[in-house]
């Protein structure tokens, strides 16, 4: 086996090609997970996101917010945590991914800080 020298050492080259068939049928399945989840889409569009437990529990109940809504019921959904919770920036991802899902939906996105409303 052929072998590249770098500064860290040698490095063993493989004979695996890139596939792109493959490649595109994985994107493929997290774009399918980021349209049915709102946690997945949220991980995607915020790579530098420091996932915490708090986070993921809201996400899944907005996940289970916007069926029930989009299932005919009139659920009501109120969000309360400590100041730098990230409560605005969930919210307005919220919006965006609700957004996509529904483009004819109509939201409302309001905070009591002038610089989040939307």
């Amino acid at each position: 086996m052929e072998q590249l020298v770098r500064a860290t050492g040698p490095i063993p080259r493989t004979d695996k090609r890139f596939d792109s068939e493959a490649a595109a049928e994985f994107n493929e399945s997290w774009y399918a997970a980021a349209r049915e989840d709102f946690w997945t889409f949220r991980c995607m569009v915020r790579p530098r996101l420091i996932p915490g437990w708090w986070q993921n529990v809201v996400a899944d109940q907005l996940t289970h917010f916007w069926h029930e809504l989009k299932a005919g019921r009139r659920p009501k959904l109120v969000l309360g945590a400590p100041p730098q919770h990230g409560k605005s920036d969930l919210m307005r991802d919220f919006c965006c991914w609700a957004a996509g899902k529904d483009p004819d939906g109509k939201i409302l996105f309001a905070s009591a800080a002038s610089q989040w409303t939307i």
